[in-house]
């Protein structure tokens, strides 16, 4: 058990891995040595506050290579104030917030540091709101955290889905044959609308667009009567169809199951007469490999000031990047939300302008 003191952090990584998590927290471990500052990994998330499981760390302990992951691990299935318990036969939903609160001043933790999304942003929102001192740095691989320009892990989302598709491509070509590949993205299209552009693809379906499977068949069209024998259909796994109904019966969207949209929308256009269609959904790979040098470079940039708003006392916010500064932004102000794509972008106008069709 850490001893009681004035100066001890903890560090959390509240959601599933991501690439420059390991840079966020060696950032975060680093810049609070340097400030003077005792450091402890509370492991498994929110569960590790729960449970007392902390260790401290050291200068050398975050060293070496990790590619998306961390070495005290990550976790966003604890909600301490959804804390699920069995009772004999049956499983209730506990708040056990109060008992997170108590057990970080056992620890003499003067504040902690949580990384990770929408669901771990909440959590520290609503700890904050209780008196506990927590910052928070945001990570989505999706891009969709409000008032941040960017999130750590999007950039190594990027290039990874859009290597995926260089290889989809030549194979597409020489088969004739129509794509659909499948990419996260669940209320926002920021991923699909980046790889899009980066990969040469014909059709993109993002959440902010609805669209028909009609107008992706005449957008295949129009390019087999301009002589393009195939075509790759980029779609995000929250895109709908134009009457805002789900194209599938599925209650969840997502784009690791065989029945995503990206599958649906395959057998659809088969249906509709497009005689060689596959589907592909990229899922977890999007979430994996060595981070790009942007990704470190802003992950790092995240951690040592999320350090500095411990060091400065200034809780209960979390840490943004506004180019070319990265700022601290009041928690209230990010949960709850997911940050769109406008529908006046230039991203979007840039692709209109490449022929690329959205469905609509």
């Amino acid at each position: 058990m850490v001893k009681a003191r004035s100066r001890a952090v903890g560090i959390l990584a509240g959601d599933g891995d991501c690439p420059g998590l390991s840079d966020v927290l060696r950032g975060a471990t680093r810049a609070a040595l340097q400030f003077g500052w005792d450091v402890y990994a509370i492991d498994d998330g929110f569960d590790g506050l729960l449970r007392k499981k902390v260790r401290r760390l050291g200068r050398h302990d975050l060293q070496g290579p990790i590619l998306n992951g961390t070495r005290f691990g990550s976790s966003g299935r604890v909600n301490p104030f959804e804390s699920l318990t069995r009772k004999g036969r049956a499983v209730i939903e506990t708040d056990r917030s109060a008992e997170v609160v108590r057990n970080v001043h056992a620890l003499g933790l003067a504040g902690v540091i949580a990384v990770g999304g929408e669901n771990t942003l909440r959590t520290a929102e609503r700890f904050h709101r209780k008196g506990l001192s927590i910052v928070g740095v945001p990570q989505a691989i999706e891009n969709d955290i409000p008032s941040t320009a960017l999130t750590f892990g999007f950039d190594t989302a990027v290039a990874t889905a859009s290597t995926a598709l260089e290889k989809l491509n030549p194979t597409a070509d020489a088969a004739k044959r129509i794509t659909v590949a499948e990419v996260l993205g669940r209320g926002a299209g920021w991923l699909a609308l980046h790889t899009g552009l980066a990969s040469n693809v014909d059709v993109i379906l993002v959440p902010e667009i609805p669209f028909s499977a009609e107008s992706v068949c005449e957008s295949i069209r129009a390019r087999e009567r301009a002589g393009q024998e195939s075509c790759v259909v980029l779609v995000a796994e929250g895109a709908t169809l134009i009457k805002g109904a789900a194209p599938r019966p599925t209650k969840e969207t997502r784009s690791d199951t065989a029945d995503g949209i990206g599958a649906w929308l395959a057998a659809e256009l088969t249906r509709r007469g497009k005689k060689d269609v596959r589907a592909l959904a990229l899922g977890p790979l999007q979430r994996g490999g060595a981070p790009t040098g942007f990704d470190r470079f802003l992950g790092t940039r995240f951690g040592t000031a999320a350090m500095r708003l411990v060091d400065e006392g200034l809780f209960g916010n979390m840490v943004a990047f506004k180019p070319p500064s990265v700022v601290p932004v009041p928690l209230h102000q990010v949960v709850n939300r997911v940050r769109p794509v406008p529908l006046d972008s230039d991203i979007l106008r840039s692709a209109r302008d490449l022929g690329i069709g959205f469905g609509d």
